[in-house]
Order: C-alpha cells, then structure tokens, then sequence
C-alpha cells in the first residue's frame, strides 16, 4: 500500500494459500523512514544523525505493555551503510558486511533483531531480497534498479 507521494506505508506478507499472516506498517518524516509498526509485535523508531541525512544512529524497539524498550545503536560505514548494531551495554547483536553493489557477504545476529536497513535510503524486504528505495525496487544481486524512476 502507497500513500500519495508514493511511499509504501503498509506491507503485507501472505502465505502459501495466499492469506495475509503479517502486516508491517511504515510511517515517514518527508521521505525518511521514521517508523516501523509490526501486527501483534513490536515497533521500531529510527533516529538518524542529523536532519538531512538517511544515515542510522539508534533504533529504539518500543516493547509490549509492561515491557522496557530497547534503544540499539548503529555502527556505519563511511557511505552511511550499517555495519554493525550494538545494545545499551556495547554488545554486538547484529553485524553484515556488503560487497560494492549492496548485496551481503554476510549478516549475523546473536539475537533475533531484523535490521533492515541497508544502503542510505533503503530497506530490505527479506521476502523477496530486494532493497526498497522510496520510489522503486532495487537488486543487490544484479546491481540494478527492477523497477523505473518515476521522475525520468
């Protein structure tokens, strides 16, 4: 689902027989991921390091009732891309390396977190292994975007 300037704001993930069994829900500050709502589970807001920039600082997962939330900090690289995500107390509980393209040489978690972002801007849909870019879709594998610019 896409609201009127194109940004998706809710994703549904359908299974075999084709039912809807998990809905994600986007919120934007302008053309910024600000927040990710999941059915039943938690949400994650993101802070970035300054106004401007798509480049992630923290993560805070906002709990069930009568849960702490957890505020997890990220490690860039020099282009912006998280390498590393580390919790309050300095642990590592989520790294990945990337090849030139964007794809992953590798990802580990030491417990489950799901970090998906990647480049500056883009959010991997675990789904499909493609990177959301606002407007269109792109693949690490290839290098390419799938889908047209909207502005050519």
């Amino acid at each position: 689902v896409y609201d009127a300037p194109g940004r998706r704001v809710e994703k549904h993930e359908l299974d075999a027989e084709g039912k809807p069994y998990n809905r994600t829900t986007f919120l934007w500050d302008g053309m910024r991921l600000a927040q990710e709502c999941r059915l039943g589970r938690s949400s994650s807001l993101y802070i970035y390091s300054d106004q401007g920039s798509h480049e992630p600082l923290a993560r805070v997962d906002r709990a069930a009732p009568g849960e702490a939330d957890e505020v997890l900090y990220y490690h860039t690289d020099v282009n912006g891309a998280p390498e590393e995500m580390t919790d309050g107390g300095g642990n590592i509980v989520w790294e990945a390396g990337y090849q030139v393209w964007g794809n992953l040489t590798h990802e580990k978690e030491t417990r489950p977190v799901q970090q998906n972002l990647r480049f500056q801007g883009q959010y991997l849909d675990r789904e499909t292994g493609l990177h959301y870019n606002l407007y269109r879709f792109y693949d690490p594998d290839i290098g390419k975007f799938i889908s047209g610019d909207p502005i050519s």
